[in-house]
């Protein structure tokens, strides 16, 4: 039976104002020894900042303590919290936590704390690693090898043992340390002596140090935000740029160490925790290493964490401590604790500032560019329209979709564009983040004809720098194997005068190819009614545009009350991926929620997708072309099936 409390949380987002220090580290053990019984816990292994702000502070024998912005309190046996040491906490879509420990795995949703157990499919209540990946899928490394939850109970996940000599593990083999989902779907498993496991979905590749890894013993997994992905091994440090393992050698801070964790600055500078060496940053070309000098000769720095406003906190094996003002600030049971602001921002709050008008750049040989913004539903997207002519007047055009994955607390790029002038056709998939007046971005460019007519995979970047109001400056970079180089930079400049749009080809005026079965549809703006779960009949207003240029599908439904503004509720893109070949379908609601999946078109044109929530909830949607009356249909799926949600005909106004 699942062990349950109830307890009312407070609903508190955190304001910061402090910078992260680079170097300027105080002695952490004489503050530890002298201030022991103030201490959090003598042992912090885990730091984590749920979406409403309230900080989480898991121990390694007092359960797990949270700092809401007026008390901090501690959860443990007594209080409906099973474990005593807590070795990872993620956050699903939904709002719930999850915490796996040394008594198994506890979620906390609505004030509840619920526990699982080898009663509930776990291979071993002596849990290690939880990940959740992009379908909202909670997954877990035990003692005994990897489950996954199914909604209802964990069920287990075989893994492949592999042969490595001598593998020398510190518990057992099947122990499964840190759980990773790569850009592409794929799952990274790493294990106790066994080396590194991907999955793709139908087969397990291995990795080991004759594969290039620093240890078979691999302790954590991290990917920067230049799509790097490092390896923390007992014995070393491992980079993976997607082709080829680099380990590091003697002459590095980090090698031979026991790489325990990882983060990553508001700078790009990449802060690694090596036990029996201390802390190390690592700014892209050298290694810093903070050592007894720096007061960490006993403190085993256990987690390393940056908070939505950029600030870094050390779980350490002596209490918690947080940068702050280029000093290192030991936080004990009464603080100092960080400035906490009652609100609910939207995690976009800072694009506000590109909302509205149209911005500019042109050039003396005639080539020209413009963007404007518009907000997606709720402001919790936002979409880029980019229209320019290249040197002969020839249009093009671009657009960009900005949107937060609340599962990953990031702000995600999805960028789709046909023939641009020096860079060709494809789809960029990336993150960008806000600091300040700057802006930056690192995406992949996935390329179906590049410039010399060879499909290409291309590593870019993107950083705005706001000088004043009126105008940015607009960098374009690209990772070719040795670091980013600028490709062009550019000043936006501000206009209320709307360019006329460029004129659309007779020939590019409808929907083409595959999605010809939109024509029907695209260019119109559709109603329909359907019920509420209260009851009550709810007005709904689809607008279906082709956007030619990108060859996209896009289309927003919004609900209308009696006497009132249409309100956007969910706003879908349609497209193409050019190296997979495949229909996809993002699906943005008001909510924050997230819908990715696919799309086909049977030979009858009937349009169905199928979409996963970062909640993990899947729906199946349907259309029917039905001359002027087309007829949509949802369906839940849930554990006992599918279960119809909306049927409806719409009419054209």
């Amino acid at each position: 039976m699942l062990r349950t409390l109830v307890f009312v949380p407070g609903l508190l987002t955190l304001l910061l104002v402090a910078v992260p220090a680079s170097d300027a580290i105080q002695a952490l053990d004489e503050r530890s020894l002298n201030l022991a019984d103030q201490q959090i816990s003598a042992y912090i292994r885990e730091v984590f900042q749920d979406r409403e702000g309230s900080y989480w502070f898991g121990t390694n024998g007092d359960g797990v303590a949270r700092y809401d912005g007026t008390s901090l309190d501690y959860f443990s046996a007594e209080q409906g919290f099973a474990g005593a040491a807590v070795r990872g906490i993620v956050e699903d879509s939904a709002g719930s936590l999850w915490f796996v420990t040394d008594a198994g795995v506890t979620r906390y949703s609505g004030g509840t704390f619920t526990n699982y157990t080898d009663a509930h499919g776990l291979r071993d209540t002596d849990g290690w690693s939880i990940f959740i990946d992009s379908t909202d899928t909670v997954w877990v490394g035990t003692m005994q090898g990897v489950v996954r939850f199914d909604g209802t109970r964990f069920v287990p996940f075989d893994i492949p043992r592999a042969t490595v000599e001598n593998p020398q593990p510190r518990f057992a083999p099947t122990l499964v340390w840190a759980i990773y989902e790569d850009p592409e779907g794929h799952l990274w498993f790493s294990t106790d002596g066994e080396g590194l496991r991907k999955y793709d979905g139908q087969s397990f590749t291995t990795y080991t140090t004759a594969d290039g890894l620093a240890g078979n013993n691999i302790r954590s997994i991290y990917r920067d935000r230049r799509g790097d992905t490092w390896f923390g091994a007992t014995t070393g440090l491992t980079r993976y740029d997607g082709t080829t393992f680099h380990a590091y050698t003697a002459d590095d801070a980090v090698a031979d160490g026991w790489v325990w964790t990882f983060a990553e600055g508001a700078a790009g500078d990449l802060w690694i925790s090596v036990l029996g060496t201390g802390l190390v940053r690592y700014d892209g070309k050298s290694f810093t290493t903070y050592t007894h000098t720096s007061g960490l000769s006993r403190s085993h720095v256990q987690s390393i964490f940056l908070d939505r406003d950029n600030r870094l906190w050390l779980g350490c094996s002596g209490g918690l401590y947080r940068f702050d003002n280029g000093a290192l600030i030991n936080i004990t049971k009464d603080g100092p604790w960080p400035e906490m602001k009652r609100t609910h921002e939207s995690p976009l709050a800072a694009f506000e500032r590109l909302v509205d008008g149209e911005w500019q750049l042109g050039s003396e040989s005639g080539w020209s560019q413009f963007d404007r913004w518009q907000w997606g539903p709720g402001k919790r997207s936002i979409i880029s329209q980019t229209y320019g002519t290249d040197n002969e007047g020839a249009p093009w055009r671009v657009l960009s979709v900005y949107f937060h994955d609340p599962q990953q607390n990031r702000i995600e790029l999805l960028g789709m564009h046909r023939d641009i002038p020096g860079i060709g056709r494809g789809l960029s998939e990336g993150t960008i983040s806000f600091d300040g007046d700057t802006a930056e971005g690192v995406f992949d460019l996935h390329q179906s004809a590049s410039p010399t007519g060879n499909a290409a995979h291309r590593k870019m970047a993107l950083k705005w720098s706001f000088t004043e109001n009126a105008h940015y400056i607009d960098t374009l970079l690209e990772n070719s194997g040795s670091g980013f180089a600028t490709l062009a930079e550019w000043k936006r400049v501000r206009s209320d005068d709307l360019t006329p749009l460029p004129a659309v080809a007779e020939a590019d005026a409808k929907p083409s190819g595959e999605f010809a079965a939109f024509t029907p549809l695209a260019g119109r703006a559709w109603r329909s009614t359907i019920e509420s779960p209260s009851g009550e009949a709810v007005r709904i207003r689809t607008q279906v545009e082709w956007i030619p240029y990108v060859h996209v599908i896009r289309a927003r439904i919004s609900t209308q009350a009696e006497g009132q503004e249409p309100a956007a509720i969910l706003e879908a893109f349609l497209y193409r991926h050019p190296v997979a070949g495949t229909l996809h379908a993002i699906v943005l609601s008001s909510d924050g929620t997230v819908y990715r999946g696919s799309l086909s078109i049977n030979e009858s044109d009937e349009l169905r997708f199928d979409l996963r929530s970062t909640g993990d909830s899947r729906v199946l949607f349907e259309i029917d072309i039905e001359a002027d009356k087309p007829r949509s249909r949802v369906w839940s799926v849930e554990q006992t099936g599918r279960r119809l949600r909306w049927d409806t005909t719409h009419h054209h106004d």
